[in-house]
């Protein structure tokens, strides 16, 4: 199996104009698309939210764990709820990263593994700095709607 190429440093993607503005960055976290998913209860959005800022540390700890015991199908394991809890907050970032970190796992591309990790590292930094400077409570209101 080919290994996937190299997405390089993670810090690029920034540089390349990937970061958004504080107010509206569906990279991050589709605001628009978890009210929605939501049924527009904005309660509910903030407590699921909470719910997975409160477990991704653990899983990302989970994470280094079983990378730092070579246990690639742990990793493949951790990396595939990662994607699934990233995927319902509607964080497309983390999403993708958890991805890579999953297929290099089940493909066997261990040399690749810890650089997809640091990209998910530093995606939920991303997804932290991006939380800490938007209020969630006005979030789904301001959100521009460029849906059809």
């Amino acid at each position: 199996m080919t290994p996937k190429p190299d997405t390089g440093n993670p810090s690029r993607g920034v540089a390349a104009g990937h970061q958004k503005a504080a107010s509206f960055s569906p990279e991050v976290l589709d605001w628009r698309e978890l009210c929605d998913r939501c049924l527009g209860n904005i309660d509910l959005v903030q407590r699921v939210l909470e719910k997975f800022e409160q477990r991704l540390p653990q899983e990302l700890a989970e994470l280094q764990h079983a990378l730092a015991l070579s246990d690639t199908e742990q990793v493949a394991r951790v990396a595939h709820r990662i994607k699934g809890s990233s995927a319902n907050v509607s964080a497309e970032g983390l999403q993708r990263a958890a991805e890579e970190v999953e297929d290099s796992s089940r493909a066997g591309c261990v040399a690749n593994i810890p650089q997809h990790i640091e990209r998910l590292h530093w995606e939920w930094e991303r997804y932290r700095d991006y939380a800490a400077r938007c209020p969630r409570q006005s979030m789904a209101l301001q959100q521009p709607d460029n849906r059809p």
